[in-house]
Parts: C-alpha cells; structure tokens; sequence
C-alpha cells in the first residue's frame, strides 16, 4: 500500500492489496464508540458504527472522518484516541438513534458526555410510581446528571 494508510486495516475475501486512494470503496464498520477510538481515518472514509456501548443499542449510526480539532461527545463526535488536534469520526446527519438504556444502565456521567441524550426504558413520568416507569427521553444537564427531559430533575425508575 502507498500514502497514509489506517493502522489497523485489514484485507479479507481475497484482497490483497489495496491503494489508499481505493479505501473509500472498503466497508468499514466498529461495534462500539470505544472500539472506534482506536481507528484514525482519512479524509472520504466512512465507518458504520454498531452501537455506543454495544451492538444494537440504539446508538448505531454513520460516522465520516473529518480533520481537525474536535471535542468528543461520545454520541455524534468520536475522536480517535492520540488523535487530538488531527481529526474526528462526525456522525452522519439524519442517521441518528437514540440510544436505550434501563436507568441503573445509563452511561456514566462525565464532562465529555454533557448534552447526552438517551430514552431511559423504565423512567419515570410525572404521576408514575416508583417501579412502575414507562420510559422517558433524558439528557445530562450542566449540574453533572441524567435528567428527565419532561421535567429537569433525576431520572428514577
């Protein structure tokens, strides 16, 4: 292969080589946001994601490389790790989903994830009892936690 090349292609099916220029014509694909951290593209590549933090949950989507310097969000913006200041995987507008989670399974909260937004399966509405949520869309608010959308406090179950 010749020019800048993704560290960690693989050929299969019987390829054996193939020009850098050709990799836009490769399907590329990553389980998980994690696993798509270690993946550095070039500019054209495009990498269909499986899920946030684990096939099929929701979060699945198509991710483009793009140069430049990026703040990761884990949801729409994945930067490669040791890549800051080079680029990022930007999700592909129109083919997002939210991801689902049980409320005890929501993501941790972290400076990165601020602005998060998930369906929590079994959170609460106003007038559910506890135990008894029928889901809700939540986010992670400024104050550092997964909030109900509907009403800006605590997602509970």
């Amino acid at each position: 292969m010749s020019g800048s090349v993704p560290n960690n292609f693989v050929s299969q099916n019987g390829v054996t080589t193939l020009a850098d220029s050709q990799l836009n014509t490769a399907v590329q694909t990553d389980q998980t946001a994690t696993q798509l951290r270690g993946f550095v593209g070039i500019v054209g590549m495009a990498v269909s994601l499986q899920g946030l933090s684990s096939a099929g949950d929701g979060g699945s989507g198509l991710f483009y490389w793009n140069t430049g310097t990026f703040t990761d969000d884990g949801i729409t913006t994945i930067v490669p790790y040791g890549a800051t200041g080079q680029g990022a995987w930007i999700r592909a507008p129109g083919l997002y989903s939210i991801p689902k989670y049980t409320v005890s399974g929501l993501p941790s909260v972290a400076a990165a994830n601020q602005g998060a937004v998930a369906y929590a399966t079994n959170g609460r509405n106003t007038g559910e009892g506890a135990g008894s949520g029928t889901g809700c869309l939540c986010t992670v608010n400024s104050a550092g936690i997964w909030a109900a959308v509907y009403s800006g406090v605590a997602v509970t179950s």
